[in-house]
């Protein structure tokens, strides 16, 4: 079954606190001016092979506000080189810092406080780390991270959705990978959470997908959702494949597509920023290999609406063109161009 997690407003932690103006106007100073430099940077750290299976080590994941207007890629650094600091890259490119400190014997809890705000950090189950108390900016917000390990690396995109017919209707939809790869999709890292802000400020996790054909490659059966950014253990490529997935939003079941290949696009480079996805949404659906132009990278339905998901990563550099390891390793499909937006509930 599907779950899903109500954000509840925290608000015995409220960290208010002055900005620095050239902080503001100088985001990139940021870690050396709350901090001394020698304490790691855990964007580019590389998690100590020690602390594979331990709470010590590097997390990453997302962070977002209730309201929606911090939101970035949020790294833990929880003693892999013995200091405890966390660093959010915003969507908007600022970093904003964190120096942490144990709140108990066993290192397992943390509070971490910056210039913008503060949150708890439980490792008490490292495989399934929980932020609460979380304040940015005097709002409360969610932290959302999974272990990343010296030789099953974490990734996280950002991403927001939109209804069709409603702007007004939109939030963040962000996707985290712990790096699991998938046997049944040529190994590539498991998709580990799909992270939606409703429009009401609450937050709902999918963390148990379902298989899926996926005709854009041969592959011999069903495969299961997966995540890969460029620069991981298949190069230069993004990847994700989450097709006839849902989820329970406040009580109703979101039914969702996720499909984005710079593989096809590296056979097919014609097509600019598609979305590639197993069926055509037509009355009814016809399955294939059916590229959706305009970013339509998300498609989901849900309480009588229909709508898109962006997906972007601005801290890596954008995937080349040319074929790749995935696919170089299997055939991929003649896709059909879909000029039109789904209309019709699948």
């Amino acid at each position: 079954m599907k779950k899903y997690i109500l954000g509840i407003a925290l608000v015995s932690l409220c960290f208010a606190c002055s900005q620095d103006e050239e902080t503001l106007n100088n985001p990139e100073s940021n870690l050396e001016t709350s901090f001394e430099v020698t304490i790691v940077d855990p964007v580019t750290a590389t998690p100590n092979k020690a602390f594979d299976l331990a709470g010590a080590g590097l997390y990453q994941g997302i962070i977002v506000t209730e309201d929606a207007q911090f939101h970035g890629k949020i790294f833990v650094n929880v003693g892999n080189d013995g200091n405890y600091n966390a660093l959010v890259e915003t969507d908007t490119r600022e970093r904003v810092s964190f120096k942490g400190k144990p709140l108990n014997r066993t290192n397992t809890l943390f509070q971490f406080e910056g210039k913008r705000g503060s949150f708890v950090y439980d490792v008490t189950n490292y495989d399934s780390p929980v932020a609460s108390e979380v304040v940015i900016d005097n709002t409360n917000g969610f932290v959302q991270t999974v272990k990343d390990r010296s030789e099953q690396r974490a990734a996280t995109t950002l991403g927001t959705y939109v209804d069709f017919a409603d702007p007004a209707f939109a939030g963040t939809w962000d996707l985290i990978s712990d790096g699991t790869p998938v046997p049944d999709a040529f190994g590539l890292p498991a998709l580990t959470q799909v992270c939606i802000l409703g429009p009401g400020g609450a937050m709902f996790i999918d963390d148990v997908f379902d298989t899926f054909e996926y005709p854009c490659f041969t592959l011999p059966g069903p495969v299961s959702p997966v995540f890969h950014l460029a620069g991981g253990p298949f190069g230069s490529i993004n990847e994700f494949w989450a097709q006839n997935q849902s989820v329970d939003i406040a009580g109703i079941t979101m039914d969702y597509f996720l499909g984005q290949s710079t593989s096809v696009h590296g056979a097919n480079p014609t097509f600019e920023n598609p979305g590639f996805h197993n069926n055509n949404f037509a009355d009814p659906p016809t399955p294939g290999c059916n590229v959706f132009t305009g970013g339509l990278q998300g498609i989901w339905f849900w309480n009588g609406r229909v709508g898109s998901g962006t997906f972007f990563d601005p801290f890596a550099p954008p995937p080349p063109p040319p074929a790749n390891a995935v696919g170089e390793a299997t055939g991929i499909s003649n896709p059909v161009q879909i000029t039109n937006i789904p209309t019709l509930q699948k």
